[in-house]
């Protein structure tokens, strides 16, 4: 009887039980993606790879010839070598298998743009795949199970694959409950029944609960569903219930997919491959113009967009590019993907040809209709965006910035650069925020030193303007200089009752006794206030300088600094 609970949803698990040797026998015999030869002949020595597991050295994978002649994973390496002399044996590479295994995935996308890493069990490799609604543009689910299984058999991979309505159940499935059929379609509703008589260890990874239950003649996962839930819970753990009820589908766990998934996705398969970049853009052209419209519905515009291509050696390149306001225009979009692709340093290679190309919206942002400007003013921004977002695919993102203001006191706090595709409209916010940031900026250079530089300044007054200073050992004398502009430390930088040096607020206290040396100056450009002039020396060259310290009262030696120069 169907289970209350069943779902719509159908998933789709692959297990790769050899994967630790069919990637290794693949690279020993040169297999390519593309090719249709075994993995393993049938002259090839029987292989197994090996890992250390405690104290000793174990298998933790086997092909099918060393399975054939007795050996099996969890055997240790002197049994395997006794029984089977020439035994080839390889140890474990577990980044290598990670590195096939996201290979594959990437792979599998061709299927559903929804795929995830199996990583409960880590004694063999695994993905879901989430087949609701797609499996029909394969001619069903037995055909869609099918064709995985024999496109990556001949590929060199041995592949078991079921399809559930809960992941728990079919991977279980495809672990124990294939057999030599290599697929299993479980019908929705039918968990319970399919999955009783299976091992415990089908929907358990906790080996030594496994190995409890076995003590006490719970082997199979329908001797477990026979018996109260309280007590189960009770003796083992709720973890195990909730293995129950993710296998049977009462508990709802959702797959973790790699990739995002696209808000929108357009695809082409060709009959013949395409072998030319212009026939690439042509049809991402194509998939483009059918996106707009949906996104015309939605009142949307694409900011980031992705263009997957499938090699026919199972090789998938893709092309990820981003905008800083939405776009609906495929021709704008067309070129971001040719500035993405001229930035690459080697042409984008298309190998045996490509027959498949998928176009995916990441993400979207508001596209209202805008208001006609009859300034031009509209069409001179979308025009600057254009080229912003040209630079940042040519480039990169991140290195296109844009100056977004702080509220901070110190000049070189007041403006932080941000990535120009997300702080574009921050940069802009000293013209459209209303109130004092309307207001005329202060006079400062566009752009200050890394640093402030000191400089030997000589003044007329303690409090006054520079006459001459020396910076870079070059002497100027001050024609004329404005200011000051006082620019304090945030409060909560100064000590109470003490300036940053440590010296007494009070003037009085902070002169030296008749007869002592003044102290050195000891000053801290974050806590010490700064007194700025713009001057201009005879030669014609003007400078943004400060003072740091108040005379008598942060320091008796206030020092000069150096801080821009004004174009």
């Amino acid at each position: 009887m169907p289970d209350a609970s069943a779902s719509s949803r159908r998933i789709l698990a692959v297990h790769l039980p050899r994967l630790p040797t069919d990637r290794l026998h693949r690279r020993i015999s040169g297999v390519s993606w593309l090719s249709r030869a075994s993995a393993a002949p049938e002259a090839a020595a029987p292989l197994a790879v090996f890992a250390r597991v405690g104290g000793g050295f174990r298998l933790t994978a086997v092909d099918a010839r060393a399975t054939a002649l007795g050996l099996a994973p969890d055997l240790p390496v002197a049994d395997a070598r006794a029984r089977v002399p020439g035994l080839g044996l390889v140890e474990r590479d577990a980044d290598g298998e990670a590195a096939t295994l996201a290979a594959i995935a990437d792979w599998c996308d061709r299927f559903t743009p929804l795929v995830g890493l199996d990583d409960a069990f880590d004694a063999a490799a695994g993905l879901f795949l989430d087949a609701t609604g797609v499996a029909h543009l394969f001619g069903g689910e037995e055909a869609l199970a099918a064709e995985l299984v024999r496109d990556l058999a001949a590929r060199g991979f041995t592949a078991r694959v079921a399809i559930a309505g809960a992941p728990a159940a079919a991977r279980a499935l495809a672990r124990h409950g294939v057999g030599p059929a290599t697929t299993r379609v479980l019908p929705p509703g039918e968990e319970t029944a399919a999955l009783s008589p299976l091992p415990v260890a089908a929907i358990d990874p906790d080996g030594a609960r496994v190995a409890r239950l076995a003590r006490l003649g719970l082997a199979r996962v329908g001797d477990l569903l026979a018996l109260p839930r309280a007590g189960l819970a009770r003796r083992f753990g709720q973890g195990l219930l909730d293995r129950l009820d993710e296998a049977v589908g009462r508990l709802d766990r959702p797959i973790s997919p790699r990739l995002p998934p696209p808000v929108l996705v357009a695809e082409r398969r060709l009959a013949e491959p395409i072998l030319s970049a212009a026939d690439v853009a042509t049809v991402l052209r194509s998939l483009a113009e059918s996106l707009v419209e949906t996104l015309e519905r939605r009142g949307e515009g694409l900011r980031l967009a992705e263009a997957a291509l499938w090699r026919l050696d199972g090789a998938v390149r893709r092309i990820r590019v981003g905008t800083g306001r939405p776009i609906r225009d495929p021709d704008r979009l067309l070129v971001l993907f040719a500035e993405r692709l001229a930035a690459e340093t080697d042409e984008i290679d298309l190998g045996f040809g490509i027959d498949l190309v998928r176009l995916s919206v990441l993400l979207t942002g508001r596209d209202d209709p805008a208001q006609i400007d009859w300034s031009g003013d509209e069409a001179a921004r979308r025009d600057f965006d254009h080229l912003v977002d040209r630079l940042g695919a040519r480039l990169g993102p991140d290195r296109v910035l844009a100056s977004r203001p702080r509220p901070r006191h110190r000049p070189e706090a007041a403006v932080a650069p941000v990535a120009v595709g997300l702080g574009r409209d921050a940069a802009r916010a000293w013209a459209t925020e209303p109130g004092p940031a309307r207001d005329e900026p202060p006079a400062r250079p566009l752009r200050l030193l890394a640093r402030p530089e000191p400089i030997d300044a000589l003044a007329e007054l303690p409090d006054g303007p520079p006459l001459r200073f020396r910076w870079r050992r070059a002497l100027y004398e001050v024609a004329c200089a404005e200011g000051p502009e006082r620019i304090a430390a945030e409060w909560w930088r100064l000590p109470f009752g003490l300036g940053p040096e440590g010296a007494p607020a009070s003037a009085d206290d902070a002169r030296p006794a008749e007869g002592d040396a003044a102290p050195e100056p000891r000053l801290d450009l974050e806590a010490a206030t700064r007194d700025y002039f713009r001057v201009e020396a005879r030669d014609g060259r003007r400078f943004w300088i400060f003072r740091a310290g108040l005379f008598a009262r942060e320091t008796l030696r206030p020092r000069w600094f150096l801080h821009g120069l004004f174009a």
